[in-house]
C-alpha cells in the first residue's frame, strides 16, 4: 500500500480531500452504507404558467428523516394581485407553519423560503408539495415555478 498515513480520530478537513480510491470503515466493515445518511434535494418544477397541483415528491425509505429545507419560486413573477402559493406536506399535513406565497412583490428567480414547522419523517411518510395559482381577477399568475426541499434520510 506504499507509505500509509493514519489521521488521529476526529480529524477535520476545511477544503477538499482529493484521492485514487476511498474505503470507509466502521467495526471492521468495509464500505458499509448502513454508517451514512444520505441527503436529498428535490426539486419540482412546471414550465408555463403555474397551475394548481398535487404531486407526490418522495416516499421516506430510511427509518427515520428530516426536513432541512423547502423553498419555492418562480421564473417569471406574478403580477397585480395574482399569487401562487406552495405548501409542503406530510401525509396530507402542512410541515409548513404558512404557506410560501408568491406575488408581485416576490423577485423572479429568487427562492423564498418557508418556515419547517414539522421537521421529523418516518419511514414511508410521504412528502407532497401543493401548489395553487390564482390571477386574481386582473393579474398574471407567474410562469416557470420550481420548489426545492432538502432532507437527510438514514440509510434504509
Amino acid at each position: 500500500m506504499g507509505n500509509a498515513v493514519r489521521l488521529p480520530e476526529n480529524t477535520y478537513v476545511d477544503g477538499f480531500v482529493r484521492t485514487t480510491g476511498f474505503q470507509l470503515e466502521s467495526s471492521g466493515t468495509r464500505g458499509n452504507a448502513s454508517i451514512v445518511n444520505h441527503q436529498h434535494t428535490i426539486t419540482y418544477g412546471q414550465s408555463g404558467t403555474a397551475t394548481a397541483v398535487t404531486i407526490p415528491v418522495h416516499v421516506v425509505r430510511g427509518a427515520t428523516a428530516t426536513i432541512r429545507s423547502f423553498c419555492a419560486g418562480t421564473v417569471v413573477a406574478c403580477t397585480g394581485p395574482a399569487t401562487v402559493t406552495v405548501d409542503l406536506k406530510i401525509n396530507g399535513d402542512s410541515a409548513l407553519s404558512a404557506v410560501i406565497t408568491l406575488d408581485n412583490g416576490s423577485v423572479a428567480y429568487t427562492p423564498e423560503s418557508g418556515t419547517i414547522s414539522t421537521s421529523s419523517l418516518n419511514v414511508d411518510d410521504v412528502l407532497t408539495i401543493v401548489v395553487t395559482a390564482s390571477a386574481g381577477g386582473s393579474g398574471v399568475v407567474g410562469t416557470g415555478l420550481f420548489a426545492t426541499v432538502v432532507l437527510d434520510e438514514e440509510y434504509a
